[in-house]
């Protein structure tokens, strides 16, 4: 499944079960009949995650559901024995999917003694694991921003981050991590915010495969949103002045320091032109395969023998006898495109306006993400419905930081619908 870290809270819980537990070697100070805590907190470790019982009587759980269950079926990284004197950490360099969840939420609900729907989401990290045919560090040495935030590089630049407030994106070589036999790259977000994905439905452990998807979508807006410079560019089919203009593209000085945010947009459109016609395009490659991956680590289907056909990005085409209609969502929001006709890659107007008049949460939150917090009203756009169809237009084929421009939004409304989720 595309579910690695995750903090849950768990509702109503059973102390006294908890506390008892044979699997639960908890380290601290408490009485298992009483269900009293005396320390402020007590810790149990297990499979490389951790259940936590505060004094106030607040559980948590913490860790990798991904390492977790390799740790239970006994599955270990290829490398786990080459290095006696470091501590083993687990592996999740595999592939995660339905069947695999659900092992973990129906194992966490026997362990916490709740259901999963009693378990509420505090921070998640969805992403994908995905096998290439390149060395995944060839493509992240070439990562520059997202956002006007440049990356930071570790581990011989085989990782890179960046940190937002409410999100964290990484991508990294993760064949090299577990030393894998299949170069594999993994694009994941740290949600440390639960806002947006609790618009999509992600607020439980009981997550669907439909909302997994829709996080995914989330999850690839933010890598179409990243400015690279691609390392496998043809020098020799370029015209003299592309060629005078790659040193300043493959520098991230040169676009954060050089240029204003408003200035970025023509160049960028070069070098993804330069990008598309004299390159591998290597984030194209890996875009793709993140949308087959996608399909396979989030099946909607109980029928897992039916034909899948991976070549459209905006749904799941079944080879079968009976036709099914596709669930589609919006790549840059995950929300649904049913209202759309002509089935976009992204919601319109028409979705916009629904929203507004039968969800006005999940419409003010969007307002809250792409029209930023200025007066100025937009120059072409009549109103805010179209000024949001063409913020999320922007961010879906241009692939660059949003132009401050917009409606102001009132702060005390911003904290009420952050309060309400």
């Amino acid at each position: 499944m595309a579910t690695d870290y995750i903090k849950l809270r768990v509702i109503e819980p059973d102390i006294k079960k908890i506390l008892a537990s044979t699997q639960l070697d908890f380290k601290g100070s408490f009485s298992a009949s009483t269900g009293v805590v005396y320390d402020d907190k007590i810790i149990a470790e297990l499979h490389f995650c951790k259940v936590i019982v505060y004094k106030s009587g607040t559980i948590l759980f913490s860790g990798s559901i991904h390492k977790m269950y390799n740790s239970i079926k006994g599955i270990k990284a290829p490398n786990h024995n080459k290095s006696k004197d470091k501590k083993y950490k687990g592996f999740n360099g595999n592939q995660f999917g339905t069947q695999e969840m659900s092992f973990m939420i129906n194992y966490l609900e026997k362990l916490l003694y709740q259901k999963a729907s009693y378990m509420l989401m505090r921070c998640i990290e969805l992403g994908l694991n995905m096998p290439i045919d390149f060395d995944p560090r060839f493509f992240i040495i070439g990562l520059l921003f997202l956002r006007s935030t440049p990356f930071e590089f570790k581990y011989n630049r085989n990782f890179a981050q960046i940190m937002f407030e409410d999100f964290r994106v990484k991508i990294y070589n993760k064949s090299k991590q577990y030393g894998m036999d299949k170069d594999t790259i993994r694009i994941e977000v740290n949600f440390s915010r639960m806002d947006i994905l609790n618009i999509i439905g992600i607020k439980t452990l009981d997550m669907t495969p439909e909302q997994l998807f829709k996080g995914l979508n989330l999850v690839l807006g933010k890598f179409d949103g990243i400015t690279y410079f691609d390392k496998t560019i043809r020098t020799k089919e370029l015209s003299k002045p592309q060629k005078k203009n790659l040193p300043n593209y493959k520098s991230v000085m040169y676009w954060l320091d050089d240029l204003e945010p408003n200035k970025r947009h023509e160049p960028k459109q070069k070098l993804n032109k330069i990008i598309a016609n004299h390159s591998s395009n290597l984030k194209e490659i890996i875009r793709n395969q993140f949308l087959k991956t996608r399909v396979i680590n989030t099946q909607h289907f109980q029928d897992i023998t039916k034909v899948i056909n991976t070549h459209s990005s905006i749904g799941v085409n079944i080879t079968n006898n009976t036709p099914i209609k596709q669930k589609c969502f919006c790549a840059i929001t995950g929300i649904s495109l049913d209202l759309e006709k002509d089935l976009p890659k992204y919601i319109r107007t028409t979705t916009l306006n629904h929203l507004k008049k039968t969800d006005y949460k999940t419409y003010d939150l969007l307002r809250i993400d792409l029209l930023c917090n200025y007066v100025t009203r937009p120059k072409f756009e009549s109103d805010e419905i179209n000024h949001l169809a063409k913020q999320i237009r922007n961010r879906y084929y241009n692939k660059f930081k949003i132009k401050d421009s917009g409606y102001k939004l009132q702060k005390p409304l911003e904290n009420q619908m952050r309060l309400a989720i």
